[in-house]
């Protein structure tokens, strides 16, 4: 499940196959609490993550709670893009933001 928060970052960067429920407030002034919570009702898996990204190669590590993920920009090794997660969906979700940002 993809976070609220990183499915409207990349909605609002373009990415085109995400739905989104705002919240609902409780009265027209929005200032009392939220009656129902936004979520997300439709977010990209990480398969179409990466062939979003259109990338040359990607590697995703672990390392105690974070993962990272980075992709090579062409044979010189030189990093293109690098995203960090909770998740390996997270991590590759924020490398593509990160690369067309």
């Amino acid at each position: 499940i993809m976070n609220y928060e990183l499915a409207k970052q990349l909605k609002e960067n373009g990415y085109k196959d995400i739905e989104l429920q705002e919240g609902i407030w409780n009265s027209p002034s929005k200032q009392d609490y939220l009656a129902v919570e936004p979520k997300v009702l439709k977010y990209p898996t990480m398969e179409e993550l990466i062939e979003a990204s259109e990338l040359v190669s990607l590697d995703l590590l672990e390392s105690s709670d974070t993962w990272l993920a980075f992709s090579m920009a062409d044979s010189t090794g030189k990093t293109k893009a690098t995203g960090h997660g909770k998740t390996p969906s997270e991590a590759v979700a924020k490398l593509w933001l990160n690369k067309i940002l």
